[in-house]
């Protein structure tokens, strides 16, 4: 259920650039069940619903070709969660990024997409991905 990929920048800074990336899980409630990382930089993934059929049943597998990936918890997040205060992203399950910190500290980000990292929010977690093309996200 991932869509085409929208031009529309959310918020410019110097440091931090947004826009939306239509998922299909944006306005969801999503938990990281479950990730698998192939030797050929493949990276899979399992979401599950925090609503309806409960979090520990895959609701959703995700899909990245040639990509670097980092799940951060609430002390990576603080710089990405400030930068984010005024945009309308809040309160979305996926958006896309570019700038930061990862960005400062890995020339990954520029090697794969062209900067642009692809975020998954959930309660507890923070699953970045960094690939040329954004991830495919699929209802089971």
């Amino acid at each position: 259920m991932s869509g085409p990929e929208s031009n529309q920048i959310w918020q410019d800074s110097a440091d931090w650039r947004f826009r939306p990336w239509a998922s299909g899980i944006e306005d969801l409630d999503v938990t990281l069940l479950a990730l698998r990382f192939s030797p050929d930089g493949d990276l899979s993934f399992d979401l599950g619903l925090v609503s309806g059929g409960g979090p520990d049943h895959p609701a959703f597998r995700g899909q990245a070709r040639d990509a670097a990936f980092r799940v951060q918890d609430e002390s990576g997040l603080v710089g990405l969660w400030q930068a984010l205060s005024d945009s309308p992203q809040r309160g979305k399950a996926s958006f896309a990024y570019r700038g930061g910190l990862w960005a400062q500290e890995s020339p990954l980000t520029f090697h794969h997409g062209g900067g642009w990292a692809y975020v998954i929010v959930t309660g507890d977690s923070c699953l970045e991905i960094v690939a040329a093309d954004a991830p495919t996200i699929e209802r089971l």
